[in-house]
């Protein structure tokens, strides 16, 4: 059923509005389906028309194309590209989605995931755990060495994880794997053991 599902939408692809196309590779990517003709077409369709998606299919196609990985050099260059112009109109889970999607794959575009810090960093009262744990694990993930950028998340994780969840043990064991990088000092940790 996929199969044909999958076939029908290459018949049909240049129909699509740009929201058609990012909705149709997040749901293959929900199934984890990697239909590589319907992707390329895809791809191919969505460049010249990324300028309509919002920031919020712009970050689901990213998403998307990380979980499937599917790393089409020209589709990833133009969605970070746009992205970076709609930051500020990203969400935490966004933000962090989208950074965690140019972390897991080998396209690296330091501008995208810099803009994406310092978003991050005007937003993070807004962020939840699985937000900053993400963030965390992405911009480590960069070998980024920002105090700057890791005393803020951590102190939000800290803040937040009294109430132990999923999203609190995810967060820690982020900044767990961030720390065991090597790329930060433990002196971000001991400082907030010592403040409490």
């Amino acid at each position: 059923m996929l199969s044909a599902l999958a076939a029908e939408a290459l018949v049909r692809i240049r129909e699509y509005i740009p929201q058609n196309l990012s909705n149709t590779v997040w749901a293959f990517a929900k199934l984890i389906i990697h239909d590589a003709p319907l992707l390329e077409a895809i791809a191919s369709a969505s460049i010249a028309r990324l300028s309509a998606l919002d920031s919020q299919n712009l970050s689901n196609s990213a998403w998307s194309c990380a979980a499937l990985d599917f790393t089409d050099a020209p589709l990833l260059t133009a969605i970070a590209a746009e992205s970076i112009r709609k930051l500020c109109a990203m969400y935490p889970q966004s933000l962090s989605n989208t950074a965690w999607a140019f972390a897991t794959m080998p396209l690296r575009n330091e501008p995208l995931l810099q803009a994406i810090a310092s978003e991050a960093l005007r937003k993070l009262h807004e962020f939840d755990l699985m937000d900053c744990g993400n963030s965390a694990w992405s911009f480590a993930r960069f070998s980024m060495r920002d105090d700057g950028l890791f005393s803020p998340l951590f102190e939000r994780i800290f803040q937040d994880t009294a109430k132990i969840d999923s999203q609190a043990v995810h967060a820690l064991c982020c900044t767990t794997w961030v720390l065991g990088r090597g790329d930060l000092t433990w002196e971000l940790l001991e400082g907030r053991m010592r403040k409490g």
